[in-house]
């Protein structure tokens, strides 16, 4: 009887084996990690300089719009997750890189106020425009201020009136413009700097000042708004002037975002608690819509595959104030959304679900492996217990305490299930 008790442990370690095998054998799932790629500049040589209009991507840009470390920025991470290389070409204003884009040799992207397309639209007598240049992102937001003497009750009053606009040609100039065609109006444009142009409000030299404030502190234009933020603080209530709210119509709302203005816009002139209506303008990036047989279509796909890579990047990066609110998926008002990022998102979830599909498949394989390994080992296990068995087994009794032990294993294994 020593042998029973003794091969108890083993015919009970043997028929766990044979019920833990029938069952799933999943692998530990491996943890991504994402690989730190130190960016680094490479010199090449003439065989791969000479290659090197293949995987090239113009960028136009202005110099309000997006700086110089944010545009290292992007460069870096495009350039490190694919060989794309980023040619950064500074533009003139936001119209001209509209036109660039259309007609540049080797501008494959813009930046520039979502407005500017309406500009070319009714000022550039292109009404097909918003067709063939789509916003593949939004990349920060400014907010329209309009500043009046107290005489003028509404933006209507302003027709014929002379309105201080910054610079020809400038995003305010644009913006004003476009303003002005949706409310069927027409003002005297005065050019001069924001702060120049709140010294001639003040003056009563113009009856009204237009300009962009960001909502984007490390926008280029922010700068200027802290310079102009000063000056407005300056204002005192004896200059009778006031914020000139922007109400809607269908003309307006197609182009601009409602949105209001608040103490922390011009804490000079709102106070706590005060909001008044206006509308926001989105800086994006857009591309051309190529067709999908293109070669230029192949490239502006790689480029916003590299994009939507270096995303998470961009967003915590020394320069994630500028980058922050990126949101490739986001629709920008007043543009169509670039096709190819669609595309491009679905091709990555389709990547990305076979993927995980062949882990499952290798996980499941060496599961199915392991599970015929040891199924095969425990075969070998019970051909020497019943060898085991026939040799010591040698009466009645035997066989009647061998027969109790299995109806032990077998009541262990059904509970098992």
């Amino acid at each position: 009887m020593s042998f029973f008790r003794g091969a108890l442990p083993a015919v009970f370690a043997v028929c766990l084996s044979i019920g833990l095998g029938s069952g799933s054998l999943m692998a530990d799932d491996d943890s991504e990690t994402e690989g730190g790629v130190e960016a680094v500049n490479i010199i090449p040589d003439v065989e791969q300089a000479s290659q090197v209009n293949e995987n090239t991507v113009g960028l136009v840009f202005s110099a309000d719009e997006l700086f110089n470390a944010a545009l290292r920025d992007l460069d870096r991470e495009v350039h490190e997750h694919t060989d794309v290389r980023l040619v950064p070409i500074l533009g003139k204003n936001d119209v001209q890189n509209v036109y660039d884009l259309l007609f540049l040799q080797g501008v494959d992207g813009a930046v520039f106020r979502a407005d500017a397309i309406e500009y070319v639209k009714r000022r550039g007598n292109f009404p097909t425009v918003g067709n063939v240049v789509n916003a593949m992102l939004k990349i920060h937001t400014d907010k329209i201020v309009v500043l009046a003497n107290q005489s003028i009750q509404s933006i209507t009053d302003l027709d014929g009136e002379k309105v201080s606009l910054s610079e020809y040609a400038s995003g305010a100039y644009i913006t004003g413009t476009v303003l002005s065609d949706a409310y069927g109006i027409s003002f005297e444009p005065v050019y001069s700097s924001t702060q120049e142009g709140l010294e001639k409000l003040r003056s009563g030299e113009v009856a009204a000042l237009i300009y962009l404030s960001s909502e984007n502190s490390e926008s280029m234009s922010s700068r200027v708004d802290a310079l102009t933020l000063k000056a407005v603080r300056a204002f005192e209530a004896d200059d009778q002037i006031k914020v000139l709210p922007l109400l809607g119509n269908n003309a307006v709302g197609a182009v601009y975002l409602p949105t209001t203005l608040t103490a922390n816009d011009l804490p000079g002139l709102l106070g706590e608690g005060d909001e008044i209506e206006t509308y926001a303008v989105d800086t994006v990036l857009a591309a051309y819509r190529w067709r999908d047989n293109n070669p230029r279509y192949e490239k502006t796909a790689r480029f916003v595959d590299a994009f939507i890579e270096s995303i998470h990047h961009l967003k915590t990066g020394e320069n994630s104030d500028f980058w922050g609110d990126l949101n490739i998926t986001a629709p920008v008002h007043g543009m169509l959304s670039l096709e190819v990022v669609s595309d491009v998102l679905a091709q990555r979830q389709v990547a990305r679900e076979t993927e995980l599909a062949a882990i499952k498949a290798a996980e499941a394989a060496e599961a199915a492996a392991e599970r015929e390994a040891k199924l095969a080992a425990l075969n070998v296990q019970r051909e020497q217990i019943l060898q085991l068995l026939d040799e010591k087994i040698t009466g009645a009794s035997d066989v009647d305490e061998l027969q109790e032990l299995l109806d032990q294993v077998n009541s262990f294994a059904d509970r098992l299930e």
